[in-house]
């Protein structure tokens, strides 16, 4: 959480200083955008920096001839209706993105965001007197735009507060560079510009790439032998209810775990509250080595929703949502009555931007393990004694 906080200023300072370098060398601004997509950051980086700056005169001469063609288009005196328009952007690329395209990228955590600032900022100019106006309308933009995906039945309030930083900041870039657009250069030709963007960036986050395996260890130290936490690693019996907050909001978590017989081939089931993982043994070392596949999984939690059963496309493991792939434990004798298990998750996450969202998956994954081998502890030590 630190390392994602310590990098949103210099988002912040890339995405100005691009715009900035955009507007003086006369070109769209909304090429900021660019800055989230990987080589070609760095060619637009280059590139800007060897343009040469469009003289202040021209920049004047050409804003005041396209905005009197364009005033009359663009001028949305009323911020009820600017919001409207920008909230219609969000609910097209939410709608094309998760249920025609099955995807929970870049477009629709960055683009589609920063667009909706944008176009608030400049469709609303008219109101919007100073940068502090555009900042407050965002953050109720924002507010207003996760609500109604709520009620719209589009996602479930977990996942909305999970989008809500990225959405949030994103609105906000947008907002602050189309408010200096506004100001500075020609409204028309950015606001063009940055709508064509969208679809570009569809296209491109589109092209189908191989999916990074990511993995999560957690470990725990037990008082007794490495034999009898063996016994409890392979089953385990009903952990009591859980006391995390997230778990008791919808989070799966899980109850118990038994395995159907000995050995390679086994079959080790871990019920989860959403449903049950079936695991078969492909290392069976016993005390030392447990691992298995991930042959069927459940879903990742219970949406909260107005709705009831909500299943949203990003719980479908099997169409591109998360996908746990297998699992370990690992068991060290550090002495004759203690021992350190360790237990490992490998999986998927397709969402984007990656950082972000692993960021929560590690987290909610880490919980997971803590539960199962604080159990594990307790029953091990509990027939220990």
């Amino acid at each position: 959480m630190f390392l994602l906080l310590w990098t949103i200023p210099f988002v912040w300072i890339a995405v100005n200083m691009t715009a900035k370098r955009a507007l003086d060398a006369g070109w769209p601004v909304s090429l900021a955008l660019v800055t989230f997509v990987p080589i070609a950051n760095l060619v637009t980086f280059v590139v800007l920096g060897l343009l040469p700056s469009r003289l202040r005169s021209e920049t004047v001469h050409e804003d005041v001839a396209e905005n009197a063609g364009h005033g009359r288009l663009l001028v949305v005196p009323n911020l009820i209706l600017a919001a409207a328009c920008a909230i219609a952007i969000g609910a097209i690329t939410l709608s094309l993105s998760t249920f025609v395209l099955g995807e929970y990228g870049a477009p629709l955590f960055i683009g589609a965001p920063f667009l909706m600032g944008f176009t608030y900022a400049v469709l609303g100019r008219a109101r919007l007197a100073r940068q502090v106006d555009v900042l407050g309308g965002c953050t109720w933009l924002t507010l207003i735009a996760l609500s109604l995906g709520l009620v719209a039945g589009a996602e479930g309030a977990i996942c909305l507060i999970m989008a809500a930083i990225p959405v949030w900041i994103m609105t906000m870039v947008g907002g602050v560079i189309g408010f200096a657009v506004v100001q500075t250069a020609t409204v028309g030709r950015q606001m063009s510009f940055a709508i064509a963007m969208l679809p570009i960036w569809f296209a491109v986050d589109s092209v189908p790439t191989a999916e990074p395996v990511l993995s999560v260890t957690t470990s725990i130290e037990i008082d007794a032998s490495i034999e009898k936490a063996w016994e409890h690693v392979i089953r385990f019996s009903e952990i009591p209810p859980p006391e995390e907050w997230y778990f008791r909001a919808g989070i799966a978590y899980p109850t118990r775990a038994e395995i159907r017989g000995k050995g390679v081939g086994a079959v080790r089931h871990c019920m989860f509250t959403t449903g049950t993982f079936v695991e078969p043994i492909t290392v069976w070392d016993a005390p030392t080595h447990l691992a298995f596949d991930v042959r069927e999984q459940p879903d990742a939690l219970r949406e909260l929703s107005p709705y009831g059963d909500l299943h949203p496309p990003h719980l479908d493991h099997d169409s591109g949502g998360f996908r746990s792939l297998r699992g370990e434990f690992r068991l060290e004798s550090l002495s004759a009555n203690r021992t350190r298990v360790a237990g490992t998750t490998w999986y998927e996450l397709p969402f984007r931007p990656r950082r972000y969202w692993s960021f929560w998956s590690d987290f909610l994954i880490h919980a997971i393990h803590r539960r199962v081998l604080n159990h594990i502890k307790h029953e091990a030590e509990r027939a220990t004694d």
